[in-house]
């Protein structure tokens, strides 16, 4: 396949337009929120990592496209492929928009969960039309995947709290032909069967820490969390 570099160049240039829409969101150095209020795990990048990393992934990002642009003529399903590219370019986008310009971790939490979709489908759509193309994009899931482990870490330790109680809580519940639950015990008629509990329980803790999670995420913006906070563990 003869090198269009004008092309080439347009579908680079086309996800670097994205790439500096998004560092419009990033913080200047010395930005209070982020490098004062934010809380950062001790092992997040350092900041110098992020712009060449970055260019790097957006590189190969638009030579992916390039790979994919050309097979237009060749192969059907490249306009439903371009589509999903074009979707996560805008997720993307929107990570950068939710994160570092509303200062809002729990919205990002969403918006990269969305994302990483968006890129696996990209990825498989890419790999039908250009398997090079979408071992190009390999770089951008595995770091995307990083970025979502440092934003699900607060995540899984409000949830892990919720469910130490709901284990501890669980220690007490009766085993199977516990005499007193099963035959001293009067329940109505209506009592929920046995079976619906602990999926039930599940799901009130798995919702239990998710709010935990999204009110924990205010500690640095809004005065009142504390107090919140002190309610939901009495």
């Amino acid at each position: 396949m003869k090198l269009n570099i004008t092309k080439l160049a347009l579908c680079i240039g086309l996800c670097f337009v994205f790439a500096f829409a998004g560092s419009t969101f990033t913080p200047v150095p010395g930005s209070e929120w982020y490098y004062s209020i934010l809380k950062k795990p001790s092992w997040n990048p350092p900041d110098w990592l992020f712009p060449p990393a970055w260019t790097l992934l957006f590189l190969l990002m638009g030579t992916a496209l390039y790979l994919v642009v050309e097979e237009w003529s060749a192969k059907a399903n490249v306009k439903g492929a371009l589509t999903i590219f074009g979707v996560q370019l805008l997720l993307n986008l929107s990570w950068s928009a939710a994160f570092f310009g509303l200062h809002s971790p729990s919205k990002a939490l969403g918006v990269i969960v969305l994302l990483w979709l968006a890129i696996v489908l990209t990825i498989v759509k890419f790999k039908a039309i250009s398997p090079t193309a979408a071992y190009m994009l390999i770089p951008y899931i595995l770091w995307v995947s990083f970025a979502s482990f440092l934003n699900f870490t607060k995540l899984a330790l409000c949830l892990g709290l919720c469910f130490v109680f709901a284990f501890a809580g669980s220690t007490f519940t009766p085993v199977p032909g516990s005499e007193w639950y099963y035959s001293i015990l009067k329940k109505p008629s209506w009592n929920p069967p046995d079976w619906l509990f602990p999926p039930a329980w599940t799901l009130l803790f798995l919702l239990m820490g998710t709010a935990l999670y999204l009110v924990v995420q205010e500690w640095s913006v809004k005065a009142n969390v504390k107090g919140a906070l002190t309610i939901f563990g009495v």
